[in-house]
């Protein structure tokens, strides 16, 4: 619900832009998801088929054991060179090294957003300093939607959901 809610927030900003200058008609904007199971991207592929959404959506297999980084991933699997809309739901200990690499691959840049889950329930501290330290230096908007951990009534957790305003 909260990345629905994130998405129809970028569309509207994105459809104000265009509004605004005339001269453009159409936009392209791609969401990537990240993933260690394949069960669970075959799972979602069937949803965004369902959805009516798998040309907009793509997730990306990552392997669990860190070998490989998610910008040499996105590059193999989808030959990606810039990240519209990326979502973290991959092995969370990954996180801030996958975004430091995507910093310094060059694919996040001004305009690009990213929302890393269970920020919260996973302590992903770290993760959340670094964003923090990026605000502070006005190269990104960022903030913390707190919720419960998905399948729980319970259980604290947050997804952390960034714009950056500059390339990093």
């Amino acid at each position: 619900l909260v990345l629905a809610s994130t998405l129809r927030e970028i569309a509207n900003e994105l459809q104000n832009s265009i509004m605004e200058d005339q001269t453009e008609e159409t936009f392209e904007f791609h969401v990537y998801t990240t993933e260690v199971s394949s069960k669970l991207i075959n799972v979602a592929q069937s949803v965004f088929r369902m959805a009516k959404m798998e040309q907009y959506i793509t997730p990306i297999l990552m392997k669990s054991d860190g070998k490989e980084s998610l910008s040499a991933a996105m590059k193999k699997q989808n030959g990606v060179m810039g990240i519209d809309f990326l979502l973290f739901d991959h092995a969370k200990n990954l996180y801030l090294s996958d975004l430091n690499d995507l910093e310094a691959g060059g694919l996040l840049k001004a305009g690009s957003y990213v929302s890393a889950d269970n920020v919260v329930f996973n302590k992903l501290d770290a993760y959340r300093y670094h964003m923090e330290q990026l605000q502070a230096k006005g190269i990104v908007e960022t903030r913390l939607d707190e919720m419960n951990l998905e399948y729980s009534n319970n259980l604290k957790d947050g997804i952390e959901q960034t714009i950056y305003l500059k390339d990093p």
